[in-house]
């Protein structure tokens, strides 16, 4: 009886095959059916159940390494299924789970619930086959959560250079070496295979350098090509203090026109922004993790003050990615309504109250979306855009808030500039775009356009107040049922017997609407 998992290969190569076996995908759509209960079982007794499996196969249940191999997943769309099962059927799925659960323990996250135990026993019995290490390492390199210094005494593993470190082949002057390196740079190959594992390295090694200047990249051969190299400027990288602390919003939209020479993006859709490694210095310099920007840090600083907490990580990534400067960028995808991702239909550890708090967010720029030859309402002059408008308005809604932000105009003549939802510039608009507008805004107040038609009619007993007691009811209705959702969740991850968790996360406070303040429509 082996430990070992039966992997699946790309056909007449090394590389791991990701995709999910037939198999693997009916018992996946098995687990789906509401019919399908499973009871999540704490680790001694999957201990034991692993042992009777072994013994019932004449193995030998003191070995750990088949008592891991034959342990049940207690979690997800495979709950039921040995770790060996799992990662003879599904290795794509098993790496995304296991570099996830990493990520989260590197981040200080101590539970030991038990499914967060069933997840280090997953990583334990990874850890055992040097296949799935390399594949975890190489994702995690990928996704910028670790050093690729970590591989630097990894070998090659093939081809002329097979019996060289990845450090070694890097670092080497030859000009051998340097051919070979920007030919493994051009090669596509899957992922998981050892060519990969060197690409990664070669590229990251590439980023890091390039992170610290041209004095912390590979070491410098002799004469000219040296001189060149630090002749060339240094790689401008973004850090968390260059973006939390921009003094001007107007430089936020000024570098966000470098999106129209950029390569289209894939869509407006939640992306993740491509972050250079932070090189990490060697010797008695302190260890510097690599450098990860949230949501927040890509959003306008005015923006970051005015929209609430739970807004500001899903909008900062859906409408922002960085850019070739230091600066955030505007996405070249730009659509009126951004719907937030919400929560997900599956938790495994207690999540954060924020994705169930979130709203919808109506960004108005028709002079980037829709190429209007805009004029100044003072002098005529033709506007130019000039940034994003620092605040963000809050439009009272039916069934809650949601929030508005616009951009900047800016007339080359008498330098004044005027934001986009301004009166002087919507009356610029065709009726067919001015009709997308869907608030009324007055200096403080913003409203949705279906709110104010509900006040029009002034008949006895339906009144301003009337209407806003109605509105009340709507705004609690939606918060109790947010909360209702999140609560659920933290029941269901409640197990029996097992103590209950301390729960920190503080949720967002109703707001009362303030419609008596519009009793003049």
């Amino acid at each position: 009886m082996d430990f070992r998992p039966v992997f699946r290969f790309l056909p007449s190569s090394t590389t791991l095959m990701l995709k999910a076996s037939n198999d693997a995908f009916k018992v996946a759509q098995q687990s789906r059916r509401p019919t399908t209960s499973f009871t999540v079982k704490g680790p001694e007794a999957v201990r034991e159940e692993a042992k009777a499996r072994i013994l019932q196969a004449e193995g030998d249940p003191e070995c750990w390494q088949l008592v891991l191999s034959e342990s049940q997943l207690q979690f997800g769309q495979y709950r039921g299924q040995t770790f060996k099962w799992l990662l003879s059927h599904d290795v794509g799925y098993a790496c995304g789970i296991l570099v996830s659960h990493m990520q989260e323990r590197e981040a200080g996250d101590s539970s030991q619930s038990p499914l967060a135990a069933n997840k280090d026993a997953l990583a334990s019995y990874a850890r055992l086959l040097p296949q799935m290490v390399q594949l975890i390492e190489s994702r995690r390199m990928r996704e910028g959560l670790v050093s690729v210094r970590a591989m630097d005494r990894t070998l090659v593993g093939f081809g002329a250079h097979a019996g060289m470190s990845l450090q070694a082949l890097y670092e080497s002057t030859s000009t051998e070496c340097k051919t070979y390196k920007r030919w493994i740079k051009t090669q596509r190959c899957g992922m998981g295979s050892r060519m990969h594992t060197v690409q990664v390295y070669i590229l990251g090694r590439e980023k890091e350098g390039s992170a610290a200047g041209p004095s912390a990249a590979a070491p410098p051969p002799a004469a000219p090509p040296a001189q060149q190299r630090a002749s060339q400027p240094a790689s401008s990288v973004p850090s968390a203090d260059d973006i939390i602390e921009l003094s001007d919003d107007d430089e936020l939209f000024a570098a966000a026109m470098e999106v129209d020479t950029l390569p289209s993006q894939a869509g407006p859709t939640l992306a993740r922004p491509q972050v250079p490694a932070v090189h990490q210095p060697t010797g008695d310099a302190p260890h510097q993790p690599p450098l990860l920007l949230t949501g927040a840090q890509l959003l306008p600083k005015g923006w970051r003050k005015t929209l609430p907490e739970e807004q500001h990580e899903w909008l900062g990534r859906a409408l922002f990615t960085t850019g070739t400067g230091k600066h955030p960028v505007l996405t070249s995808e730009l659509r009126l309504w951004w719907t937030p991702p919400g929560a997900r239909r599956l938790y495994t550890q207690i999540p954060s109250a924020q994705a169930f708090f979130q709203h919808r967010f109506f960004l108005w720029a028709p002079y980037r979306m829709w190429a209007y030859k805009l004029s100044c309402p003072n002098c005529k002059r033709q506007l130019t855009g000039a940034g994003l408008y620092k605040t963000v308005r809050r439009v009272l809604d039916f069934g809650g808030w949601y929030h508005m932000g616009t951009e900047y105009l800016e007339c080359g003549g008498c330098k004044r500039k005027y934001a986009a939802w301004g009166q002087g510039i919507m009356s610029q608009l065709d009726l067919a775009h001015k009709a997308q507008f869907p608030a009324v805004l007055t200096y403080k107040l913003s409203c949705d356009k279906r709110v104010v038609g509900m006040m029009k009619a002034r008949t006895l007993g339906n009144s301003a107040s009337r209407l806003r007691a109605a509105l009340l009811e709507q705004h609690t209705g939606d918060w109790l049922l947010r909360t209702l959702r999140y609560l659920s969740v933290l029941d269901q991850l409640q197990l029996p017997g097992v103590a209950p968790q301390q729960v920190t996360a503080r949720l967002p406070t109703p707001s009362t609407s303030r419609c008596t303040c519009w009793r003049a429509w």
